[in-house]
């Protein structure tokens, strides 16, 4: 089970704009699941928390989190902005791969603007 009440066995992100709802593929931009308080950033920190315990997989040594296209785009952003202790597990080298996404971000004045 991926959120505490244990009765919730999938995360339901909104995905289509509608009266109560401005953003399409809300999950995208770390949005919380519609029927659970869980934003799509959290469920990969605890994805990623659960795979980097030294007592559930020892010989682990990396993980490659990849995403293509919208899937770039929640990687990018979510590696950008998590503050997951897994992130500091120096036992298990972890990588974002970012593929294609709509939009890149930039975190200094190198940005080509035209």
């Amino acid at each position: 089970k991926m959120y505490e009440d244990n009765k919730t066995e999938f995360l339901i992100w909104q995905d289509k704009t509608d009266a109560n709802h401005s953003l399409s593929h809300s999950w995208r931009y770390g949005a919380d699941a519609i029927n659970a308080p869980l934003s799509s950033y959290e469920a990969l920190d605890r994805l990623l928390e659960f795979l980097v315990s030294p007592f559930r997989f020892p010989s682990l040594q990396q993980i490659s989190v990849a995403g293509h296209s919208a899937g770039g785009q929640v990687v990018q952003r979510w590696a950008l902005l998590s503050n997951s202790f897994a992130f500091n597990e120096t036992r298990v080298e972890i990588r974002a791969v970012v593929a294609n996404p709509r939009s890149y971000c930039y975190l200094d004045k190198r940005r080509i603007l035209s």
